[in-house]
């Protein structure tokens, strides 16, 4: 193991990883630097997850529903239709209404 010092962030993580699986943590705070920051910034993505994209429809009218600008990464579960005015939450998570799913660029709908 390095010379570097655990940072208080790092060792906050590591301390509620290690009372989550009911132990101490020795093992977790012997872990080299490299691995440690890993599992801390694997850690943190977790606790604080990004908005999950989705492709949304209003529930009452049926209009696609299309995060732009800020809304496009900010995260949020409410989400209101432009069409009729109506507001739902189509998840328990933030989501993210997005025009073609990640991986996906099929056309449009014409419907």
């Amino acid at each position: 193991m390095s010379g570097r010092r655990m940072s208080e962030a790092e060792s906050a993580i590591l301390s509620r990883v290690a009372s989550s699986l009911g132990t101490t943590g020795e093992h977790l705070f012997a872990l080299p630097d490299p691995i440690r920051r890993d599992v801390a910034a694997l850690l943190e993505y977790y606790r604080d997850p990004p908005p999950v994209p989705i492709t949304i429809s209003c529930p009452l009218c049926r209009e696609r529903h299309i995060d732009e600008g800020v809304w496009a990464t900010r995260r949020h579960h409410t989400h209101s239709c432009q069409g009729c005015g109506h507001t739902w939450r189509p998840a328990v998570v933030d989501t993210v209404g997005v025009r073609f799913l990640p991986g996906f660029k099929n056309e449009e709908d014409k419907s």
